[in-house]
């Protein structure tokens, strides 16, 4: 190992050249997704998001349920050495998630 790197448990290379990453692309989208999860929970102030009705809050638990399974399953498939895909339905659905949960975007004030 050169000195000076270091390299994190989820064969994510860590380094002064940027060209080293070497995080599977589909688990660094579900990790960006979770956190944009994240982020929208905390944009509701987590107080806000307690006054949803309840079938709201159940679906958002729902939501991020998913996107940890997802993301846990392509974690230890990187460990393996296996590949994982995601299906079809898996695919939409997280494309779905992200528009719902998503920020808006910036809007200047002009």
């Amino acid at each position: 190992m050169e000195r000076g790197r270091t390299v994190n448990p989820l064969n994510h290379q860590v380094g002064s050249n940027p060209t080293t990453l070497t995080m599977n692309p589909l688990l660094h989208k579900v990790k960006h997704l979770r956190l944009t999860m994240l982020d929208y929970s905390q944009r509701k102030n987590n107080y806000k998001l307690t006054m949803l009705p309840e079938s709201d809050r159940l679906k958002y638990r729902e939501d991020f349920d998913f996107i940890d399974k997802l993301e846990k399953r392509l974690i230890e498939t990187l460990e393996d050495g296996y590949g994982y895909d995601l299906n079809k339905d898996e695919m939409s659905k997280c494309n779905y998630l992200y528009k719902r949960y998503k920020a808006a975007p910036y809007r200047s004030a002009a």
